[in-house]
């Protein structure tokens, strides 16, 4: 069998597009005939992705094309404009038979494209498990790195492949492997949110609060993302809950930032640090009333977070979110008792504008709550009403 050469000395640019066709369509009696006629053609590719005919039976899933290529010498190692064999395209379009006649044809299963892929990244990526079975069995280097230091269970992981990626993982994949950015498998499943790959991934023992290069754990970026039940699945792993990156950002900080009200909650449950602070002094309420998420500044105040808490400037979170004209968190922030002093507007500014009125009025009009009403609103977020605190004493008291 011929490797990866492509000669097409002999062959016009008409007969090698017909035959080309004729491969395409699966007719098997026109490709026979020209074989015999002209062996030469075999090795023809087009002008345009340097596709063979064998490269247009691997796309489509031609098993009995493929097999009178092969029978006719054609190169089962031939390069498309991409630097892709057969077998890649074979695997990239989910083609089982193909890829087992071009394996046993020994093509090579490392084979590495123009990004240094192998059939075995493209069939993860694809995410059919009966090509990478196949693929496996013919023992290819299971932890390749592509370009981007990507391995096959990266890229299972980075697209929520769980079956995939847990037939590699039993092949011996390295779970702790690091891309060039120093993102494990862990990190891309919390990433998009896969919760049944970080599942799989945990259960083969991957690290936890491994980090990459900025420090964030793969629970920064499930919170980060709102991604509720990923954040679950590692905290019972037990994830940790207060982990900081570089800049002090803990999970809590993003998922405040960008609103995911249901993650700070499970956070939250899990005994979060509700008060601590990033680089600069902000809490979780600083940032929930920065962005204008009333959703998140309620469950942090339920949970207890101090609301005239002061940043490394002594400023609130209610001011935070005064500046930034958040009515409903300003509201919010006043009914739970942060104190207005030197910060409600000036009667001048709120003739200059109807954004301006409207905060006066938000600040003129908002009645705290009162201690009971509080202590109800604390109560009714609490998992198991107000005794929950004592619930969780009793539960650490020595037997």
């Amino acid at each position: 069998m011929a490797s990866g050469s492509t000669r097409t000395g002999g062959v016009s640019e008409e007969v090698g597009d017909a035959f080309l066709t004729a491969a395409k369509a699966e007719n098997v009696t026109t490709i026979d005939a020209a074989v015999k006629s002209e062996p030469r053609v075999v090795f023809h590719a087009d002008e345009k992705f340097r596709r063979t005919a064998l490269h247009t039976a691997a796309c489509n899933g031609h098993k009995e094309v493929a097999d009178v290529l092969l029978y006719a010498d054609a190169a089962v190692d031939a390069l498309n404009s991409v630097g892709r064999t057969p077998l890649h395209v074979a695997a990239r379009h989910r083609h089982v038979e193909v890829a087992v006649v071009l394996l046993r044809a020994h093509a090579a299963v490392d084979a590495q494209d123009s990004g240094d892929s192998t059939p075995l990244h493209l069939a993860a990526h694809t995410g059919y498990k009966e090509v990478v079975d196949v693929l496996l069995r013919a023992h290819p280097a299971i932890d390749a790195q592509d370009s981007d230091g990507w391995t096959p269970l990266h890229v299972a992981s980075q697209n929520g492949h769980n079956e995939v990626a847990d037939a590699l993982l039993r092949a011996n994949a390295a779970v702790a492997a690091k891309h060039s950015d120093s993102w494990t498998p862990l990190h891309l499943a919390a990433q998009n949110g896969h919760k049944e790959v970080a599942d799989v991934l945990l259960r083969a023992n991957a690290a936890v609060d491994i980090t990459i290069s900025v420090g964030w754990t793969p629970l920064h970026l499930a919170a980060q993302n709102g991604h509720k039940e990923v954040a679950d699945v590692l905290l019972r792993a037990d994830a940790a809950v207060d982990a900081q990156h570089s800049d002090g950002w803990t999970p809590l900080h993003l998922a405040a930032q960008n609103g995911h009200k249901e993650v700070a909650d499970v956070l939250l449950r899990a005994h979060v640090a509700v008060d601590a602070k990033k680089s600069g002094g902000w809490t979780p309420l600083h940032i929930a009333a920065g962005n204008g998420h009333k959703g998140v500044a309620h469950v942090l105040l339920c949970a207890g977070a101090a609301v005239e808490a002061l940043d490394n400037n002594k400023t609130a979170a209610l001011r935070v979110a005064a500046r930034s004209k958040h009515l409903d968190v300003v509201r919010l922030l006043l009914e739970w008792r942060a104190v207005p002093d030197g910060i409600r507007p000036k009667c001048a500014l709120a003739g200059l504008s109807t954004t301006y009125k409207q905060l006066r009025d938000a600040f003129d009009q908002t009645v705290p709550k009162t201690g009971q009403e509080l202590e109800s609103a604390r109560a009714a977020w609490l998992p198991y009403g107000k005794n929950f605190l004592d619930i969780q004493l009793l539960s650490k008291a020595p037997i």
